[in-house]
């Protein structure tokens, strides 16, 4: 594989010097060829270097082997097997690709289309992607490990508390895979104990040495010692738990100091300083100041999205950016007809198509906090000795929950009767929220080891609680960025109201239509910067960039304050 870089890089390097030499050697057409035999000499070895070097290099270095055996070797971290096949397309095209992209880049550069030179950067791209994906895959498998392991911790304590076997927890997980990464390896932990080695303890130790997570390659080998030594593996995994809540409230107050800190000062500066600064100083141009927000805040929200603590809710992406997508689109085909109000008009638009969303966050908060209801209620009605499915119908008469989760509850109780079991129940009921299917999945596992004593119930009551508890601290931060958003409004619309008098005497001057900023622009600056603090802020709040309900309110304040001061 380094050899096929290298000759890669010969190529591109060929390539660079005949650019920089062009005005030696370019000519003006293919006549001008058999008149100069130097030139043709040339471009003729050129044409030869770049088709022929790739494919030589590719049958005596093996390539595909080279990447094929990366690729398999780094599978066994990712569990994900069927990329392999993909690699090996992605390099056949780029084999293909090579000589026409640098052939077409070459032909740009002689009948001066420079644009065609773009076209050296595809198979780098496509060299980058297939050398890349395997190592991403391992990252991407280990993040979402780390997601799903206090998760995990909790279905490990009610399984060894109900005192079921571990083969049975690995059974149900895979029959639904709610917790898919974790799944995955749990899946290999099963194969092995079935063909390879002698027991789940040996599985166990010996997938730990390949798992790309340490923190769940740590709790294997603990767990596997536990079991072997013939340990309380309740109290230890209580114990393990306890240090992921704790790792997890850390990264959670990282998370809130970097957000608060770094980007409240990125966005205080994008979104407050510059506009005042254009207002009030004349020294920057208006426009600058939108087209820098327009081009930073994408970056801010996928930065943010990035290091964000992951939620295990689903969402449909596709809506998302086909709303973001009518936004950007119809504000900027309406400006040459409507000025600032084509922003508006296309936010407006974003907002009516986010109703989907909205109805999903709405329906994922409310079963979030029905979930922790449900949980303690089922505490005090195992103590009084109703059963998991006797208990979910009282839960159902009662008047604690909300409607949307008792007809969620009723259809699960519906399903049960039929003979579906709990555990399968919690992915055949159509939600969105990770939950609420946790909390089915977590009742079923009881359920189907005979009911379980109500500490039981009362240790995920608390765990559910404090992860909860943590989840909302991050969604907190979102308030301060409202804050700044209208704040920033006020300050903007106020100074621009000052300077009113200072540019009606400019004008008289005769310089006062070079520096004056219209009600227009002011318009496009306000409306800029709020949607900048509004996808921000939800962002923090979602996880994603939703156009929420409340910026309705945003909006509002925006095309009000300026009338109004």
């Amino acid at each position: 594989m380094i050899q096929f870089i290298l000759v890669l890089s010969i190529v591109i390097l060929e390539t660079a010097i005949l650019v920089i030499n062009i005005d030696d050697i370019k000519v003006s057409s293919f006549d001008e060829f058999p008149h100069n035999p130097n030139k043709l000499g040339i471009y003729l070895g050129y044409t030869l270097s770049v088709i022929l070097l790739p494919f030589v290099s590719v049958a005596s270095l093996n390539v595909i082997k080279s990447v094929r055996n990366i690729y398999r070797s780094l599978a066994v971290k990712s569990l994900r097997f069927n990329s392999i096949e993909i690699a090996i397309k992605y390099v056949n095209i780029l084999i293909t690709m090579l000589p026409l992209t640098l052939l077409l880049m070459v032909s740009g550069i002689i009948f001066r289309l420079y644009v065609f030179t773009l076209f050296s950067l595809v198979p780098l791209i496509f060299l980058g992607y297939v050398i890349a994906k395997p190592f991403v895959d391992v990252y991407d498998h280990s993040k979402n490990i780390e997601n799903e392991l206090k998760w995990f911790l909790i279905l490990m304590i009610v399984t060894e508390s109900v005192r079921a076997n571990i083969g049975f927890l690995i059974d149900k997980l895979k029959r639904t895979r709610i917790l898919s990464a974790i799944t995955k390896e749990l899946t290999v932990i099963n194969r092995d104990s079935l063909l390879y080695l002698p027991s789940y303890i040996d599985s166990f130790i010996h997938r730990a040495k390949y798992t790309p997570n340490s923190r769940l390659s740590n709790m294997f080998t603990g767990y596997a010692s536990r079991l072997r030594s013939g340990g309380d593996t309740v109290s230890w995994l209580r114990s393990k738990l306890g240090e992921e809540l704790t790792i997890s409230e850390f990264s959670a107050k990282l998370y809130s100091e970097r957000i608060s800190n770094i980007f409240g000062q990125i966005m205080l500066a994008l979104y407050a300083l510059l506009p005042l600064v254009a207002i009030s100083t004349y020294a920057l141009n208006i426009t600058t100041v939108m087209l820098l927000n327009t081009a930073v805040t994408p970056l801010l929200v996928l930065t943010m999205y990035t290091i964000r603590p992951k939620s295990l809710d689903i969402f449909p992406m596709k809506h998302l950016f086909i709303t973001l997508t009518v936004m950007v689109l119809s504000s900027l085909l309406l400006y040459v007809f409507m000025g600032s109000i084509s922003l508006a008009i296309g936010w407006i638009l974003a907002l009516i198509l986010s109703h989907r969303y909205r109805s999903i966050l709405k329906e994922i908060s409310i079963l979030e906090k029905d979930c922790i209801e449900i949980m303690k209620l089922m505490v005090e009605l195992r103590r009084n000795g109703y059963d998991v499915a006797k208990a979910i119908e009282y839960i159902i008469s009662t008047n604690t929950l909300n409607e949307t989760t008792k007809r969620k509850l009723r259809l699960a109780l519906t399903m049960l009767r039929q003979g579906v079991s709990l555990t399968e129940t919690s992915m055949k009921i159509p939600t969105h929220s990770f939950l609420f299917k946790f909390t089915l999945f977590t009742l079923g596992l009881v359920h189907e080891c005979g009911g379980g004593d109500p500490e039981v119930f009362q240790a995920v009551y608390e765990y559910i609680n404090k992860i909860s508890i943590l989840q909302n601290a991050v969604k907190k931060i979102s308030t301060l960025f409202d804050v700044f958003a209208l704040v920033n409004t006020v300050l903007i619309v106020w100074i621009w109201r000052t300077l009113i008098p200072l540019h009606t005497s400019l004008s008289y001057m005769g310089i006062g239509s070079a520096f004056g900023i219209d009600i227009n622009m002011l318009y496009l600056l306000i409306y800029s910067s709020l949607l900048g603090y509004t996808m921000v802020s939800s962002t923090l709040r979602t996880g994603l960039p939703v156009i929420e309900f409340r910026s309705i309110a945003f909006l509002a304040i925006g095309t009000l304050l300026p009338l109004l001061l």
